[in-house]
């Protein structure tokens, strides 16, 4: 029997255009996966910035520095796939 992997990001629910916040976040921390911020509808490969998850919780991001609507997501390194995702807006 395999058990299925999940994940969780709790992001901020907006943060200022180019300054950093802190997303907590909880998951399987394998090696090399990583919590970024992308747009929302971009592929699992695409985004901004990133922090990986052997640095621990909360991770530390920084926004886009252009406004808008984009996720928080865990990203799974092995197949690059998003194991959670939360809304994030960047303002001015």
């Amino acid at each position: 029997m395999v058990n299925a992997v999940s994940a969780e990001v709790v992001p901020p629910v907006s943060a200022k255009a180019g300054e950093y916040f802190q997303v907590a976040w909880q998951g399987p921390a394998y090696q090399s996966d990583y919590i970024t911020v992308a747009l929302s509808g971009d592929s699992p490969g695409r985004y901004d910035n990133y922090a990986y998850t052997h640095r621990g919780s909360p991770a530390r991001l920084k926004a886009p520095t252009k406004p808008g609507e984009y996720e928080v997501r865990y990203i799974m390194a092995r197949g690059t796939k998003i194991l959670a995702k939360r809304a994030l807006k960047v303002i001015k």
